[in-house]
Protein backbone atom coordinates (compact mmCIF):
# COMPACT_ATOMS: atom_id res chain seq x y z
CA UNK A 1 0.00 0.00 0.00
CA UNK A 2 3.04 2.19 0.05
CA UNK A 3 2.77 3.03 3.77
CA UNK A 4 5.76 2.14 5.92
CA UNK A 5 4.79 -0.58 8.45
CA UNK A 6 6.76 1.08 11.25
CA UNK A 7 4.50 4.16 10.98
CA UNK A 8 1.35 1.98 11.04
CA UNK A 9 2.56 0.04 14.08
CA UNK A 10 3.32 3.32 15.87
CA UNK A 11 -0.16 4.72 15.08
CA UNK A 12 -1.92 1.50 16.15
CA UNK A 13 0.20 1.31 19.29
CA UNK A 14 -0.56 4.93 20.21
CA UNK A 15 -4.28 4.40 19.60
CA UNK A 16 -4.23 1.26 21.74
CA UNK A 17 -2.46 3.11 24.53
CA UNK A 18 -4.97 5.98 24.38
CA UNK A 19 -7.93 3.59 24.49
CA UNK A 20 -6.33 1.62 27.33
CA UNK A 21 -5.75 4.75 29.40
CA UNK A 22 -9.28 6.01 28.80
CA UNK A 23 -10.77 2.66 29.87
CA UNK A 24 -8.53 2.29 32.92
CA UNK A 25 -11.16 3.57 35.37
CA UNK A 26 -13.95 1.53 33.80
CA UNK A 27 -11.83 -1.62 33.79
CA UNK A 28 -10.90 -1.20 37.46
CA UNK A 29 -14.60 -0.62 38.28
CA UNK A 30 -15.45 -3.76 36.29
CA UNK A 31 -12.82 -5.76 38.20
CA UNK A 32 -14.14 -4.32 41.49
CA UNK A 33 -17.68 -5.32 40.50
CA UNK A 34 -16.51 -8.87 39.83
CA UNK A 35 -14.80 -9.00 43.24
CA UNK A 36 -17.96 -7.77 45.00
CA UNK A 37 -20.12 -10.26 43.05
CA UNK A 38 -17.83 -13.20 43.79
CA UNK A 39 -16.93 -12.54 47.45
CA UNK A 40 -20.22 -10.84 48.55
CA UNK A 41 -18.93 -8.64 51.40
CA UNK A 42 -22.44 -7.10 51.37
CA UNK A 43 -25.80 -7.59 49.69
CA UNK A 44 -28.63 -5.33 48.56
CA UNK A 45 -30.41 -4.11 51.69
CA UNK A 46 -27.32 -4.21 53.95
CA UNK A 47 -26.25 -1.10 55.87
CA UNK A 48 -22.56 -0.51 55.18
CA UNK A 49 -19.84 2.00 56.00
CA UNK A 50 -17.02 2.38 53.47
CA UNK A 51 -14.57 5.12 52.55
CA UNK A 52 -16.44 7.78 54.57
CA UNK A 53 -19.82 6.80 53.08
CA UNK A 54 -22.56 5.02 54.98
CA UNK A 55 -26.03 3.88 54.11
CA UNK A 56 -28.21 1.08 52.78
CA UNK A 57 -27.12 -0.68 49.60
CA UNK A 58 -29.85 -0.16 46.98
CA UNK A 59 -28.24 -1.87 43.98
CA UNK A 60 -24.99 -3.47 42.87
CA UNK A 61 -24.09 -3.29 39.18
CA UNK A 62 -20.94 -4.41 37.43
CA UNK A 63 -19.44 -0.88 37.54
CA UNK A 64 -21.17 0.96 40.41
CA UNK A 65 -22.90 0.39 43.74
CA UNK A 66 -25.81 2.67 44.68
CA UNK A 67 -26.17 3.52 48.39
CA UNK A 68 -28.98 5.47 50.05
CA UNK A 69 -27.92 7.47 53.13
CA UNK A 70 -30.16 7.60 56.24
CA UNK A 71 -31.42 11.03 55.10
CA UNK A 72 -32.34 9.51 51.69
CA UNK A 73 -29.53 10.84 49.51
CA UNK A 74 -28.47 8.57 46.66
CA UNK A 75 -24.72 7.99 46.37
CA UNK A 76 -23.27 6.16 43.37
CA UNK A 77 -19.89 4.70 44.32
CA UNK A 78 -17.44 3.20 41.79
CA UNK A 79 -16.87 -0.48 42.57
CA UNK A 80 -13.09 0.05 42.38
CA UNK A 81 -13.37 2.44 45.35
CA UNK A 82 -15.41 0.01 47.42
CA UNK A 83 -13.35 -3.08 46.58
CA UNK A 84 -10.15 -1.26 47.62
CA UNK A 85 -11.59 0.10 50.88
CA UNK A 86 -12.41 -1.28 54.30
CA UNK A 87 -16.10 -2.24 54.40
CA UNK A 88 -18.07 -2.37 57.64
CA UNK A 89 -21.28 -4.33 57.17
CA UNK A 90 -23.51 -3.30 60.09
CA UNK A 91 -26.32 -5.70 59.20
CA UNK A 92 -24.34 -8.86 58.44
CA UNK A 93 -25.30 -10.42 61.78
CA UNK A 94 -28.72 -10.77 63.42
CA UNK A 95 -27.63 -9.14 66.68
CA UNK A 96 -25.54 -6.08 67.47
CA UNK A 97 -23.96 -4.68 70.62
CA UNK A 98 -24.95 -1.19 71.71
CA UNK A 99 -21.97 0.56 73.35
CA UNK A 100 -22.71 3.81 75.18
CA UNK A 101 -21.05 6.10 77.70
CA UNK A 102 -22.68 8.15 80.46
CA UNK A 103 -21.07 10.70 82.75
CA UNK A 104 -21.94 11.45 86.36
CA UNK A 105 -20.50 13.87 88.87
CA UNK A 106 -17.81 12.84 91.32
CA UNK A 107 -20.35 13.15 94.15
CA UNK A 108 -22.55 10.40 92.65
CA UNK A 109 -22.79 7.00 94.34
CA UNK A 110 -20.98 4.61 92.00
CA UNK A 111 -22.91 1.48 93.03
CA UNK A 112 -26.27 3.25 92.74
CA UNK A 113 -25.33 4.63 89.31
CA UNK A 114 -24.21 1.19 88.13
CA UNK A 115 -27.44 -0.38 89.45
CA UNK A 116 -29.58 2.23 87.64
CA UNK A 117 -27.74 1.70 84.35
CA UNK A 118 -28.07 -2.09 84.53
CA UNK A 119 -31.71 -1.90 85.62
CA UNK A 120 -32.57 0.52 82.81
CA UNK A 121 -31.03 -1.78 80.21
CA UNK A 122 -32.68 -4.91 81.63
CA UNK A 123 -36.12 -3.25 81.68
CA UNK A 124 -35.92 -2.29 78.01
CA UNK A 125 -37.88 -4.99 76.14
CA UNK A 126 -35.61 -4.77 73.07
CA UNK A 127 -32.40 -5.48 75.03
CA UNK A 128 -31.32 -9.14 74.87
CA UNK A 129 -29.61 -11.11 77.63
CA UNK A 130 -27.60 -13.18 75.12
CA UNK A 131 -24.82 -13.54 74.07
CA UNK A 132 -23.97 -11.65 77.27
CA UNK A 133 -26.04 -9.82 79.85
CA UNK A 134 -25.98 -6.00 79.99
CA UNK A 135 -22.75 -4.52 81.32
CA UNK A 136 -22.05 -1.24 83.17
CA UNK A 137 -18.73 -0.21 84.77
CA UNK A 138 -16.64 2.87 85.46
CA UNK A 139 -14.33 3.29 82.48
CA UNK A 140 -12.65 6.65 83.11
CA UNK A 141 -12.07 9.43 85.62
CA UNK A 142 -12.49 12.49 83.45
CA UNK A 143 -11.68 16.10 84.35
CA UNK A 144 -15.24 16.94 85.36
CA UNK A 145 -16.94 13.58 85.59
CA UNK A 146 -16.84 9.85 86.17
CA UNK A 147 -17.47 8.02 82.89
CA UNK A 148 -19.51 4.81 82.82
CA UNK A 149 -19.40 2.48 79.82
CA UNK A 150 -22.45 0.34 79.12
CA UNK A 151 -22.81 -2.56 76.69
CA UNK A 152 -25.90 -4.52 75.78
CA UNK A 153 -27.13 -6.64 72.88
CA UNK A 154 -30.18 -6.21 70.66
CA UNK A 155 -31.49 -7.36 67.31
CA UNK A 156 -29.74 -5.49 64.51
CA UNK A 157 -33.04 -4.02 63.32
CA UNK A 158 -33.62 -2.54 66.82
CA UNK A 159 -30.17 -0.93 67.19
CA UNK A 160 -31.13 2.74 66.80
CA UNK A 161 -34.38 2.33 68.75
CA UNK A 162 -32.43 0.88 71.69
CA UNK A 163 -29.76 3.61 71.37
CA UNK A 164 -32.26 6.47 71.57
CA UNK A 165 -34.49 4.77 74.16
CA UNK A 166 -31.59 4.15 76.53
CA UNK A 167 -30.39 7.74 76.24
CA UNK A 168 -33.85 8.99 77.29
CA UNK A 169 -34.49 6.29 79.89
CA UNK A 170 -31.13 6.79 81.63
CA UNK A 171 -31.67 10.56 81.83
CA UNK A 172 -35.11 10.02 83.43
CA UNK A 173 -33.69 7.43 85.86
CA UNK A 174 -30.78 9.72 86.82
CA UNK A 175 -33.19 12.61 87.44
CA UNK A 176 -35.38 10.44 89.71
CA UNK A 177 -32.34 9.31 91.71
CA UNK A 178 -30.95 12.90 91.76
CA UNK A 179 -27.75 11.81 90.06
CA UNK A 180 -26.11 14.83 88.49
CA UNK A 181 -24.89 14.76 84.91
CA UNK A 182 -22.01 17.26 85.00
CA UNK A 183 -20.89 19.74 82.42
CA UNK A 184 -17.27 20.79 81.82
CA UNK A 185 -16.08 23.28 84.43
CA UNK A 186 -12.97 25.29 85.07
CA UNK A 187 -11.96 26.81 88.38
CA UNK A 188 -10.04 30.09 88.16
CA UNK A 189 -8.03 31.34 91.12
CA UNK A 190 -7.02 34.98 91.20
CA UNK A 191 -3.99 36.02 93.28
CA UNK A 192 -3.49 39.54 94.48
CA UNK A 193 0.08 40.70 94.86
Amino acid sequence: MGVPMSSMVAVIGSAGLAVGLSLQGSLSNFAGGLMITIFRPFNVGDYIITDGIEGTVNSISILYTVIFTPDNKQITVPNATISNSVITNCTAEKTRRVDMTFTVSYSADIELTRHILLDTMKKNPLVLDKPTEPFARVSKHDDSAIVFTTKCWCNTSDYWTVWYDLNEQVKVAFDKAEIEIPFPQMDIHVKKD
